[in-house]
C-alpha cells in the first residue's frame, strides 16, 4: 500500500501544476417542450418521434424558463438565498450543501435587505463576526443590527479547525433570483426542434447541476399544477359528499344492528330450521308421552274390572316406573299363592284362601293409586310440552316478519354503502386523473454534477496521473489476489460448489450479538431479514418443517450470531422460536445474550432435568427462547445418539414454530452428522478472508452426498473493496460482530488513503 500512496502523491503534484487558476464549469440539460394539440393524428405523433412540434411556440417558452418569477420557486426550493464561502489563500469558492454550520432566521426578520457576515472560527464550538473580537457560541442567538440570527453547527468535510474564515451572504429572494439568472442561457437546438438547451456557468458545477434540474422541475410541475385545478376541485366535492354519506351510513349500520340485537337475528334460516327441528322433537315427544298415558289407563281399567279381579295383571306395557314394576310383581305372585291352595284342596272358604283373598285387594288397591299418581306426571309433562310447543309454533311463525324487517334495513344499509362506494371509486379515479396528467415538457438529458470543465484544459495532466495512479494498484492487488488462499470473490465459490447461496450477511464492530431490535435498522440487520426471507427456498420440500441446522467448516466463521440473530429475526417476525446450544465443547449463545447459565441439554440427555424447565425467554424479544448447552460433557459426540434426542425435536415440534440448532463446526467433529438427521435445512457459513478456498470442495461433496439436509450457504464477515461491493451491492462496509469482526470503524468502509485525500481537498480550497 506504501507504493499506491507513492502514487498518490504523485498525481497531487501534477493538480498542484493548475490548482492556482480558477476552474469554470459549464452544466448543461436537454428539455422537450411538448406540442399544445393532442395527440389525434398521424402528424402530432411522427413529430413526437422526430422531437419536432409545429404547434408550441418556442420562444414563449424560453422566456418562462428565463423569467424571475420561475427562478424565484428555483431559490425557494435549493434554499439559495443564503449562499456560504470557504476562505482560501487565492480564491473564496461557494460551498454549496457543504457549508459546517447553517445560518437560520429569527422571526420577525426584515427579508427585504441583504445581508454579508464575515465568520471566523476560534474554536470548536467558538466564532466571531467580521472584525468585532466578541465571541459567539455555535446555536447561540445573534444581534447583527436589527435582525436576530443563530449558526447552527452541522457535519461536513470543512468542519475541521484547518478551515477557519468563512462568510455567509443572505439575499431576498427576488435579488438572489435575479443573480442566478445572469448565469443562466436557454437556447433552442434548431429551429424546426422544439428541445431546448439550459447551460449555467459557475465555478461549482454541483450548484449548476442542481439549479437546471430544480428549474425544469418546477416549470413541469407549474404545468401540471395548472391542468389540475378541476381535479381538485372534484376531489373537494367528493371529500365533502363522502362524510356526510359516512355518517348516515354508519346510522343505518347501528339501526340493523340495533334490530338484530332486540330481536335476537343472527341467522333467519338456521334459526328457522333450529325453530323447526325443535318443533318436531316436542311434537314426538308429547306423542310418547300421550302412548305411556293411554298404557296407563288400560292398566287402570283392567284392574277396576270386577271381572279381573282375580286375572293376573298383564306386564306394565314398557312402563318404566320400578314402583309399578314391584306392586306389579308382588299382585300377582298373590294370585299364583291363591291358586296354588286352591289345587292342593283348600276351600274358597278356607282361613288361608280368605287372607290371601284381603291381600290381593290390598295390593290391588296400591297399584291403582300408583297408576293415578304416574297419570299425574305424565298428565302434568304434556301439559309442559305442549306449552313449551306452542313457543316454538310462535318463534317459528315470526321469522318471516323478522326476515321482512331484516331485509328492509339490509337494503337500506347496502344503498349507502354503495353511494359511499361509489363515491370513494370516484374520489380515486378523480386522483388517478390527477396523478396521471403529463405536463407540457420532458427532460431529455438531466444536468450532470461533473459539469464540462471550461478553464483550465486539464485532460492531458489528468489522463497521466490516472494511468500512473491506477497501474500500480492493479499490479499490487493482482498480486495480493494471486497468493491468497481464502475466500475472497463470489467467483471463489460458484466455480467450486453448486451449493445455493441464501444470503450475504457483512461486517460490523457492534458490541452487542443481538441487533435486534436496538440496530434492527442497520445494514446487517436487514441482511439478516433477507437470509429470514431467503429460508423459504431451502423448505420448499417441506413446507411444514422449521428446523434450521446451522454449522460451518472450523470455529470463528460466525455460527452462534447467525443462529441469535436468525433466531431474533424469525421470532419477531410472529414464530416463536427456540435456539439450541448444540456446539458442546465451546458454547456462546447463553454468553452472548447475558443470559445466566444453568441446566441445558446436556442434563436432560443423561435424565437429569426436566425438558419443560430449560427453555430460557431472551428479554428483549418477544417469543424469542434459548435453551442452554449445559455442563460441557466429557463425551459431546456419544451423548447426541441418547435414545432422548427424538424425544427432544419432538417435544420442541409441538411447542415452538421454529427451532435453530446451533452446532459445533463440520469439519472439526461430527456433532452436525448426528444432528442433521433432526433438521429440514442446513445453512453453512462460509467467511470472508477466513474460510479457505479447499473447503470448498469439502462443501461440494457434503452436498453431492446429500450428508446433511437442503444445504444452502451463507457469506458471512462480507467487506467490501473500493467502490464496488464483494457481491456487486456498491460500496459500503458491512459485517458482524461477536468477537469475530474486523476493523477499527463502526459501520461503513473508509479508504486508507481518506486522510490524505482530505489535507488534498483542503490544500485546493486554501489555494482557491
Amino acid at each position: 500500500m506504501a507504493v499506491y500512496s507513492g502514487a498518490g502523491h504523485f498525481l497531487v503534484l501534477q493538480l498542484a501544476v493548475f490548482a492556482v487558476y480558477s476552474p469554470t464549469y459549464s452544466v448543461s440539460a436537454s428539455l422537450l417542450i411538448k406540442s399544445d394539440g393532442g395527440r389525434g393524428g398521424n402528424q402530432d405523433m411522427f413529430s413526437d418521434l422526430l422531437l419536432y412540434k409545429e404547434s408550441t411556440n418556442k420562444q414563449n417558452e424560453v422566456e418562462i424558463l428565463k423569467s424571475r418569477t420561475m427562478m424565484m420557486r428555483v431559490v425557494r426550493t435549493l434554499n439559495l438565498q443564503c449562499s456560504y464561502y470557504v476562505v482560501g489563500n487565492v480564491k473564496t469558492p461557494n460551498i454549496y450543501k457543504d457549508s459546517p454550520f447553517e445560518l437560520q432566521l429569527i422571526p420577525p426578520f426584515d427579508s427585504a435587505r441583504s445581508m454579508t457576515l464575515e465568520v471566523h472560527k476560534v474554536g470548536k464550538d467558538v466564532f466571531r463576526l467580521g472584525e468585532n473580537q466578541k465571541e459567539y457560541h455555535f446555536g447561540e442567538i445573534i444581534t447583527v443590527g436589527e435582525r436576530k440570527v443563530m449558526l447552527v453547527q452541522r457535519e461536513s468535510r470543512y468542519s475541521s479547525e484547518e478551515y477557519q474564515d468563512f462568510i455567509v451572504k443572505w439575499q431576498p429572494v427576488e435579488q438572489a433570483a435575479l443573480s442566478v439568472l445572469g448565469r443562466l442561457e436557454v437556447t433552442g437546438t434548431a429551429d424546426l426542434s422544439n428541445v431546448l438547451k439550459l447551460t449555467y456557468v459557475t465555478e461549482n458545477p454541483r450548484l449548476g447541476a442542481d439549479i437546471i434540474n430544480t428549474l425544469m422541475n418546477e416549470y413541469s410541475e407549474t404545468g401540471v399544477e395548472d391542468k389540475n385545478q378541476t381535479n381538485r376541485k372534484i376531489i373537494s366535492f367528493i371529500d365533502d359528499r363522502l362524510r356526510f354519506v359516512e355518517i348516515q351510513l354508519d346510522s343505518v349500520e347501528k339501526d340493523l344492528q340495533l334490530f338484530k340485537t332486540n330481536r335476537q337475528v343472527i341467522d333467519l334460516s338456521t334459526q328457522s330450521n333450529v325453530y323447526f327441528n325443535n318443533l318436531n322433537e316436542m311434537t314426538k315427544g308429547i306423542q310418547q308421552q300421550e302412548l305411556q298415558f293411554q298404557v296407563i289407563e288400560l292398566v287402570e281399567n283392567y284392574l277396576r274390572d270386577s271381572t279381573h279381579n282375580l286375572s293376573l295383571v298383564p306386564s306394565t306395557l314398557g312402563l318404566e316406573d320400578k314402583t309399578l314394576s314391584d306392586l306389579t310383581s308382588n299382585y300377582n305372585q298373590l294370585l299364583v299363592s291363591r291358586s296354588t291352595e286352591l289345587q292342593t284342596g283348600a276351600t274358597i272358604n278356607s282361613p288361608v284362601i280368605k287372607a290371601i283373598d284381603r291381600n290381593i285387594d290390598d295390593a290391588r288397591q296400591k297399584l291403582l293409586r300408583n297408576l293415578v299418581n304416574i297419570k299425574t306426571v305424565y298428565r302434568n309433562a304434556i301439559t309442559a310440552m305442549q306449552s313449551q310447543n306452542k313457543d316454538y309454533q310462535s318463534q317459528l311463525a315470526s321469522i318471516p316478519e323478522k326476515e321482512r324487517e331484516s331485509r328492509e334495513k339490509a337494503r337500506q344499509q347496502e344503498i349507502k354503502q354503495n353511494l359511499y362506494l361509489y363515491l370513494l371509486q370516484k374520489k380515486e379515479e378523480s386522483g388517478i386523473a390527477q396523478a396521471s396528467v403529463i405536463p407540457d415538457s420532458r427532460v431529455i438529458d438531466e444536468a450532470l454534477n461533473s459539469g464540462a470543465l471550461v478553464s483550465p484544459n486539464s485532460v492531458r495532466i489528468y489522463l497521466i496521473a490516472l494511468l500512473i495512479g491506477l497501474m500500480i494498484p492493479v499490479v499490487i492487488i493482482y498480486s495480493i489476489e494471486l497468493l491468497n488462499d481464502k475466500v475472497t470473490t463470489r467467483s471463489d465459490i460458484t466455480k467450486i460448489t453448486d451449493v445455493p447461496i441464501v444470503a450475504e450477511v457483512g461486517h460490523s464492530n457492534e458490541k452487542n450479538v443481538l441487533l435486534f431490535p436496538g440496530n434492527s435498522r442497520t445494514v446487517v440487520a436487514e441482511q439478516i431479514r433477507i437470509l429470514r426471507s431467503n429460508l423459504r427456498f431451502l423448505f420448499l420440500d417441506r413446507p411444514k418443517q422449521n428446523t434450521i441446522l446451522v454449522t460451518s467448516s472450523f470455529s470463528g466463521e460466525g455460527k452462534s450470531f447467525i443462529s441469535i440473530n436468525l433466531g431474533a429475526a424469525m421470532a419477531l417476525s410472529g414464530k416463536k422460536t427456540v435456539i439450541l446450544e448444540f456446539d458442546l465443547r465451546k458454547p456462546k449463545i447463553v454468553e452472548g445474550l447475558g443470559l445466566p447459565k444453568g441446566q441445558g441439554l446436556t442434563n436432560y440427555l443423561i435424565g437429569s432435568s426436566n425438558l419443560a424447565q430449560l427453555p430460557q425467554a431472551v428479554p428483549s424479544i418477544e417469543n424469542l427462547y434459548v435453551i442452554p448447552s449445559g455442563p460441557i460433557p466429557p463425551n459431546p459426540s456419544e451423548i447426541l445418539l441418547s435414545e432422548k434426542m427424538s424425544e427432544l425435536f419432538n417435544w420442541l415440534h409441538e411447542n415452538f414454530d421454529v427451532v435453530v440448532i446451533d452446532t459445533a463446526p463440520v469439519g472439526l467433529v461430527s456433532d452436525s452428522m448426528s444432528l442433521g438427521q433432526y433438521a429440514d435445512a442446513t445453512l453453512y457459513l462460509v467467511r470472508q478472508r477466513y474460510t479457505h478456498k479447499k473447503q470448498l470442495q469439502f462443501i461440494q461433496e457434503l452436498y453431492i452426498k446429500k450428508s446433511l439436509p437442503n444445504i444452502g450457504l451463507v457469506i458471512n464477515d462480507v467487506i467490501s473493496k473500493g467502490a464496488k461491493s464483494y457481491y456487486g451491492y456498491g460500496g459500503g462496509r458491512y459485517g458482524y460482530g461477536y468477537g469475530y469482526g474486523y476493523g477499527a470503524h463502526n459501520g461503513y468502509y473508509e479508504d486508507h488513503n481518506s486522510e490524505y485525500w482530505g489535507k488534498l481537498k483542503r490544500m485546493f480550497s486554501k489555494k482557491k
